[in-house]
């Protein structure tokens, strides 16, 4: 492999282990887009967070938050594996467009609008209307 090479896993939904961590870390990859929301509520994916934070303290000898790309070569640079926040739909947002930012700011960086049903979008786009959009565009 090219030693600048980068090697992210693009999509993981798993119960994460020290295990998992460190194979992960064997297998040479500097970066995972984790999914800490599913169908997950506001409330429930802060719950998830936490859950993660205790990952971060608990194993950062193997891995660290990704807020930014210089976090992924950071990652790379310490030999760790770096995790991005992601959620499978909307729902961590609800009806309230504010919390895109929110959820920005502690970390979540990916959001799929469209991967599941139907359902997740009629409150987020209903209700905020389409305010949404440019406020992910915008992060």
């Amino acid at each position: 492999m090219n030693k600048d090479m980068l090697m992210i896993d693009g999509l993981q939904y798993v119960n994460w282990n020290r295990g998992l961590f460190e194979q992960a870390q064997r297998a040479g990859l500097h970066a995972i887009h984790v999914t800490i929301a599913y169908w997950e509520n506001s409330r429930e994916t802060l719950e998830n967070i936490g859950h993660w934070n205790r990952h971060f303290l608990d194993h950062g000898d193997l891995i660290m938050p990704v807020h930014q790309a210089a976090d992924i070569l950071e990652a790379k640079r310490l030999g760790k594996v770096g995790i991005i926040f992601g959620f499978q739909n909307c729902s961590p947002m609800e009806d309230d467009v504010k919390m895109v930012q929110i959820l920005h700011q502690l970390g979540c960086a990916l959001c799929s609008s469209a991967t599941t049903t139907r359902v997740c979008w009629p409150p987020v786009v209903t209700k905020s209307r389409t305010a949404v959009l440019p406020a992910l565009a915008d992060r």
